[in-house]
């Protein structure tokens, strides 16, 4: 049952950020002039991603109810009923109420909204991620629980905004450059990209280190199975951050001068997400990992 409990974390998280980064995409493509045909045509297809994700979110959140009551009663419990005691009992099922709401209300105003709302769509999206610190070690904080919780939303939001965005303009941009037009409005959708990207890393490490001192606050937590995990994550967002970094100060000013600059931040993007992902799946490992022990 353990990687139910690791899959259904990782889908969790991994369709919020995605969520979130698409309509951080509509944001970059609707910044483009109004006779942008392209970058209006982009921003619709950022869309249909959450469209298709939210069903996923909705299913992990399911998913984590059912994990959470087999953890607390046994598989051999009736789930029904003990369910309903985890939901209206627990300081957790209070928080898994209001993260399916949050996940319901952004299904909804997504699949009406068009991209030209991209703030109403932001806001909704950013919901989901706000309230994941309600479930998680945040929640059972004895001591700065209420920081605790909104620098782990912060954390997640900001990831979305960061590498949920890159990879859903990488995606719905994949064949730009067959026309000067499509090239034009690529490296200003990259130009727009950059200044969301670099506030969101920003937001990222200062949530994070909030949050991780509280968890591993000395060098005696780091040396425990939370806190190598923990190290080999921060490694991660680090390595994804300097190809960003790569990207930013190095390719993208020649996009518009050299033919092949595209196609090398791409796969440079590519590579960013790729450790993104890695860094998510520990993110997912750590959620269920007991804390280090400081007392």
């Amino acid at each position: 049952m353990e990687w139910l409990s690791h899959g259904s974390m990782f889908v969790w998280y991994a369709s919020i950020i995605v969520v979130i980064g698409a309509t951080g995409a509509c944001r970059v493509f609707s910044g483009e002039p109004a006779g942008d045909g392209t970058s209006a045509g982009w921003a619709r297809t950022s869309l249909r991603l959450p469209r298709i994700v939210m069903p996923l979110m909705l299913l992990a959140v399911a998913t984590r109810l059912y994990v959470q009551t087999w953890q607390s009663f046994g598989a051999d419990q009736p789930l029904l009923a003990f369910a309903g005691i985890i939901i209206n009992e627990t300081p957790w099922g209070t928080g898994w109420f209001w993260q399916m709401c949050a996940c319901v209300a952004a299904w909804l105003i997504i699949g009406v909204m068009s991209p030209a709302r991209w703030p109403v769509l932001m806001a909704a999206s950013a919901a989901t991620g706000l309230t994941v610190g309600l479930t998680g070690h945040a929640a059972g904080a004895t001591e700065y629980g209420t920081w605790l919780i909104g620098a782990h939303g912060v954390h997640v939001v900001a990831a979305g905004l960061w590498l949920g965005t890159l990879g859903v303009v990488i995606a719905v941009t994949r064949q730009a450059g067959a026309t000067a037009d499509e090239g034009g409005a690529f490296a200003r959708a990259i130009d727009r990209f950059s200044s969301q990207g670099i506030s969101s890393v920003a937001f990222l490490v200062v949530s994070g280190v909030v949050a991780g001192w509280q968890h591993v606050s000395d060098l005696e937590g780091l040396l425990t199975p939370y806190g190598f995990v923990l190290i080999a994550k921060v490694v991660a967002f680090g390595a994804a951050a300097l190809c960003g970094f790569y990207n930013w100060r190095v390719v993208r000013p020649t996009l518009n001068t050299h033919a092949d600059a595209a196609r090398h931040l791409r796969g440079m993007a590519k590579l960013e997400l790729a450790f993104g992902v890695v860094a998510l799946v520990l993110t997912s490992i750590l959620t269920s990992m007991p804390m280090p022990d400081h007392e």
